[in-house]
């Protein structure tokens, strides 16, 4: 009886940390099942994980085995739910204009359970205005979106673009299949939520300062979001 998470691994430097989240998801008590992008195959094999998931690894839409029993439609009504994990810029393309050329899209596409998008790119790519309204219009439809996070880029390019934190991806899951938006109590609210140091002027160069992470203001962030709130 335990749920089932579908993660889809697209290709990206960051794919290398999706066996430590099967990993890390598997923990909690759910069940993975993978699914491999043709890029995701570029970093990771199909073998790796299915060792980490113990699941078989899908990878291919036109499966004739599978597909002879319509695979993709029912591998889509098996998910609990749908984790993307790292999305690329491009595959976060795909999912916003409802593009269906391969197994993960098309899943995607089949599917009525909830869907996490974990974004992971170069900085320049995220912050993009294309890329901006792909995710702005993800959200306006319902799907929950953690990270990226900032830091130095696989390219060494510094800003926001990391994978988020693996611990922060599984509590994330963990929340959205433990509340129900539409019966929470927290539904209708809007939030804003300031996190991070804070500056105090000394005069017109010179500030007080801290070193706040901001981490707690995100789970505050979070909790809200998974109580039903418009954060």
């Amino acid at each position: 009886n335990k749920k089932i998470i579908i993660v889809i691994v697209t290709g990206g430097i960051a794919a290398y940390k999706s066996p430590d989240l099967i990993r890390r998801i598997k923990e909690l008590g759910y069940k993975v099942i993978p699914v491999l992008t043709k890029g995701g195959g570029k970093f990771l094999t199909p073998l790796t994980l299915s060792a980490v998931s113990e699941e078989k690894c899908y990878f291919d839409l036109f499966d004739l085995t599978t597909e002879s029993e319509m695979g993709h439609i029912k591998l889509a009504r098996k998910a609990d739910l749908i984790l993307v994990a790292p999305a690329s810029a491009d595959f976060i393309s795909k999912i916003k204009n409802g593009f269906c050329n391969d197994l993960a899209s098309t899943l995607l596409l089949a599917t009525k359970a909830p869907i996490l998008i974990c974004p992971a790119m170069n900085p320049a790519m995220w912050t993009n205005p294309a890329t901006v309204e792909n995710i702005s219009s993800l959200k306006k439809r319902g799907l929950n979106i953690i990270g990226p996070e900032e830091g130095i880029s696989a390219c060494g390019e510094f800003g926001i673009g990391r994978l988020a934190d693996v611990n922060s991806i599984s509590e994330k899951l963990s929340n959205i299949l433990s509340y129900n938006k539409n019966d929470s109590p927290l539904k209708g609210l809007n939030a804003l939520v300031t996190t991070g140091p804070t500056h105090e002027a000394i005069d017109d160069v010179r500030y007080m300062s801290n070193l706040s992470s901001g981490k707690q203001g995100y789970s505050i962030a979070n909790a809200l979001s998974v109580h039903g709130a418009n954060v």
